[in-house]
């Protein structure tokens, strides 16, 4: 994963983003350029399994927040469609406690071109 995503190879491009729940750290990792984002969050309450919204950053592609964008899933090789910036999830310490999204940039945009 660290080899096809740029955005890990170093510690820079890192944003902190909104979650509606204490227990789920959630941020973006992005490139210089903004060529390759992830989103990621991570329940830490190794008790229970949390349901939250997370706040998909449309914004930082000079998107309105009701736009569709593609995503791929990277813990569980999936494709999806995340429409609007708001999305819930479930993390489950008992199934997989973190999600990791690879967003697929939409016309040539890149990470960071508005904010």
């Amino acid at each position: 994963m660290r080899c096809a995503n740029p955005a890990l190879h170093s510690h820079r491009g890192l944003e902190f983003l909104n979650a509606f729940d204490g227990a789920v750290p959630y941020y973006a990792k992005s490139t210089p350029d903004g060529r390759n984002a992830l989103l990621v969050a991570v329940n830490l309450d190794p008790g229970r399994a949390v349901e939250t919204e997370l706040e998909v950053p449309l914004w930082r592609f000079g998107l309105p927040d009701q736009p569709a964008i593609g995503a791929d899933g990277l813990m569980r090789a999936q494709s999806l469609i995340v429409r609007g910036k708001r999305q819930r999830v479930r993390l489950d310490p008992k199934d997989l406690p973190f999600v990791i999204w690879r967003l697929e940039i939409p016309d040539g945009r890149r990470y960071g071109q508005a904010s």
